[in-house]
């Protein structure tokens, strides 16, 4: 047990692509095409004096999420699992509770990213499911793009008191320098004191070539508009080594935080409450 303020690597992932559920990944993906494991990541973590890390679910199945809490019960670097859940899965109830029962499951991950109809949102057993979480304290990861937080607002409002955190701060077109209708949008989620934000991938949406200068706005905003306390840093890696190395993710980060920013609800405090880590 730590006496001092954690540091949490709050989003990355793990594969075995022989496992055959990721629909995305093929031979074209470059650095991607290789399974990725703990045995990878944990050199980075202790470079960087980062206690351990939240494993996001890459795939669509229950059986991904399996795959992960067998990870997280071998390596001692994963502090949570963020699992996968079917919105419109009936039996939602009973694979929640089942999951409740392992110690390192600290929620799920909505892919409204690949939802074709977003109606799915609002539909009874997506809807039910969410205020079962609510009032269990489960929380809610958010993968949409700028476009569809329209959806996500609209949700929050039929279930407010479900804690979010949007996973890449909804993925702003850094390329572009585009900055509305993002602001808007997520000035609006700020509202609600139950939504938080992370700031991870940002620099898979800026491509290959980018300065840190590109990410100011992004992460200015996201630092004004939730504050010290609903910011957590992610890496997204494996993913984000398209376009930067580990070490060059933190960098983005610290050459963007202002100077009378208090740091460390970002780097693990805000990550270990939100998602409910008790052992470290």
């Amino acid at each position: 047990m730590i006496n001092y303020l954690p540091r949490i690597d709050a989003h990355q992932h793990y594969w075995l692509i022989r496992r055959g559920d990721y629909s995305w990944m093929n031979g074209d993906m470059g650095v991607l095409y290789k399974d990725y494991l703990p045995i990878d990541l944990e050199p980075e973590l202790k470079k960087h004096n980062i206690h351990g890390s939240i494993l996001v679910q890459a795939a669509p199945t229950y059986e991904e999420t399996d795959f992960l809490l067998s990870l997280a019960t071998r390596n001692q670097s994963i502090l949570g699992v963020v699992g996968w859940m079917n919105p419109q899965d009936y039996e939602w109830e009973r694979r929640i509770r089942d999951y409740m029962n392992h110690c390192k499951w600290v929620g799920f991950r909505l892919m409204i990213e690949y939802m074709e109809d977003l109606l799915v949102l609002l539909s009874e057993p997506c809807i039910s499911m969410l205020n079962f979480c609510a009032r269990n304290n489960i929380s809610v990861d958010v993968l949409a793009r700028v476009h569809q937080l329209p959806a996500l607002i609209k949700l929050l409002e039929r279930v407010p008191d479900l804690r979010v955190v949007l996973d890449h701060l909804a993925k702003p077109d850094v390329r572009q320098a585009e900055l509305d209708p993002w602001l808007t949008y997520v000035r609006n989620l700020s509202n609600n004191p139950n939504v938080f934000v992370k700031l991870s991938g940002l620099v898979t949406e800026a491509g290959d070539k980018w300065l840190y200068t590109d990410f100011t706005p992004y992460i200015h905003y996201a630092l004004e508009y939730f504050g010290t306390e609903r910011v957590m840093f992610g890496s997204d890696w494996p993913v984000c080594l398209t376009a930067a190395s580990y070490e060059q993710v933190i960098d983005i980060i610290n050459s963007n935080i202002p100077n009378d920013f208090l740091q460390d609800g970002l780097w693990g405090e805000n990550a270990r409450r939100f998602y409910g880590i008790k052992s470290l």
